[in-house]
């Protein structure tokens, strides 16, 4: 009860020193570690990490769960004490997507994160919250929205011009890529049909 109040407030004593007085193996505590997280105590989860918890405890859960609270500190510190932020599907990604947490979202893609795992679930909450910058970050990442004609039409009957202008957009660069694409296609067949005679 002290160590789970420890990791809540931060300030009573370090979570680590007293688990070492009750003689708690930190390895299989895990429910210490998502105390501190859940509460965003950064100094706590650092002393357990440093005392022994396990990071990737139930599949890395720790780094979903301070993802979806948009606690990207915390989530940078987890990432850099070896936490797998790809864990689960890109878990932690999709969790901070559906909860609208922009800066956690731009810190995991620039760290890799894939936003197409789960058919690009992250992606698509993005687009039905209308979250015009989270969604611009996803289109700057290079990733593309499934189903672009449905959203841009939804878009346009929702009344959200800015995001619609946004998917027309992409959908025009899109159009003019694959246009490219055809045309190099094209001039490669022809100087394949050329060299054949």
């Amino acid at each position: 009860m002290l160590i789970r109040l420890s990791c809540r407030l931060g300030a009573l004593a370090r979570p680590a020193m007293l688990a070492g007085c009750f003689s708690v193996d930190l390895s299989t505590e895990s429910d210490l570690l998502m105390c501190a997280v859940e509460n965003n105590n950064e100094r706590a989860v650092q002393d357990l990490l440093n005392a022994g918890a396990d990071v990737h405890a139930n599949h890395d859960i720790a780094v979903g769960v301070a993802a979806s609270k948009g606690f990207t500190s915390l989530t940078r510190l987890l990432v850099i004490e070896g936490a797998d932020f790809r864990a689960s599907n890109n878990l932690a990604l999709r969790e901070a997507a559906k909860n609208g947490h922009c800066t956690t979202v731009q810190y995991l893609l620039f760290m890799g994160a894939d936003a197409s795992d789960c058919d690009s679930y992250a992606i698509l909450i993005a687009v039905e919250k209308e979250n015009t910058k989270m969604v611009q970050m996803f289109l700057e990442a290079g990733y593309t929205v499934p189903c672009l004609k449905f959203y841009i039409q939804r878009c346009g009957e929702k009344g959200n011009i800015k995001l619609m202008k946004m998917l027309v957009r992409h959908s025009n660069k899109l159009a003019l890529s694959k246009a490219g694409q055809k045309r190099a296609r094209e001039k490669n067949m022809h100087r394949i049909d050329r060299s054949t005679c």
